[in-house]
């Protein structure tokens, strides 16, 4: 038996960044790891810059992901202006928009970025040996974040409370199956492209709990935070496993 703290992650616009190449900037389908510390280190109130405290607290929680809705894709042709902000000695912190459009110098970029509308999402967390940090304070600070929240880029804010909850099981499996964050009352579950399957996503672990005949993919991510300002990003092991919607309430009734 171990502590798991789940939340949900439900956002009307969502982004999880994925490898990008040239203009074309992607989604996952689920939330990266990388996003996810990126939200509870917003909440801690972690600069970008605080790169050895972001990476212990990635270093010190373990990772899995249910997919409620995966919601429906959307492109947008992006348009953005930054300027010269110099390098080394030279470098410059613009603190304003009027202070960057007041510079002799702005660069314009085109990009289509990837987003996703109406994503639903249960989050379990637990810790790994020598952890740095516990599920209560990442929970309360969840509820109470020092910088505002975000689920991968500034424009895709949270539309409901992330909700977390800490609870004993002996499995991530179990976990998911003994708690529930979905609110019947706030969500039309009839308005959500909800297939016959659930999708589970989670990182190497000895308890995940999932039967071996669900067990589909081990596949290799690059989404373990390193330096947030050199957008730089380890990498890790995902495994996935697909289970249907009738097993699920099978396994329930009993």
């Amino acid at each position: 038996m171990r502590e798991y703290l789940l939340f949900r992650v439900y956002g009307t616009i969502v982004s999880w960044g994925d490898i990008t190449v040239g203009e074309i900037r992607p989604t996952a389908q689920h939330p990266s790891k990388s996003a996810v510390i990126g939200l509870i280190s917003a909440s801690f109130g972690y600069k970008r810059e605080q790169v050895e405290e972001i990476s212990l607290l990635s270093a010190s929680v373990g990772y899995a992901v249910r997919v409620d809705a995966e919601g429906i894709p959307l492109r947008d042709y992006h348009t953005s202006q930054k300027p010269d902000s110099g390098t080394g000695r030279n470098a410059r912190t613009f603190y304003t928009r009027r202070e960057e459009l007041l510079h002799d110098k702005i660069d314009t970029s085109l990009s289509s970025r990837d987003y996703r509308t109406d994503a639903l999402y249960t989050v379990c967390l637990w810790l790994k040996d020598g952890a740095s940090i516990t599920l209560t304070s990442i929970e309360e600070r969840l509820r109470n974040p020092v910088f505002q929240q975000y689920f991968g880029r500034k424009s895709c804010v949270i539309s409901l409370p992330i909700h977390g909850q800490i609870h004993i099981a002996e499995s991530i499996a179990s976990a998911f199956e003994e708690i529930s964050l979905l609110d019947e009352k706030l969500f039309l579950w009839n308005t959500f492209r909800k297939g016959s399957h659930t999708r589970y996503f989670w990182e190497e672990c000895n308890h995940h709990g999932f039967p071996k005949d669900s067990l589909r993919m081990k596949t290799l991510r690059r989404d373990e935070p390193r330096s947030r300002t050199r957008w730089q990003f380890g990498e890790r092991y995902e495994y996935s496993a697909v289970i249907s919607n009738k097993q699920e309430q099978e396994a329930n009734d009993e």
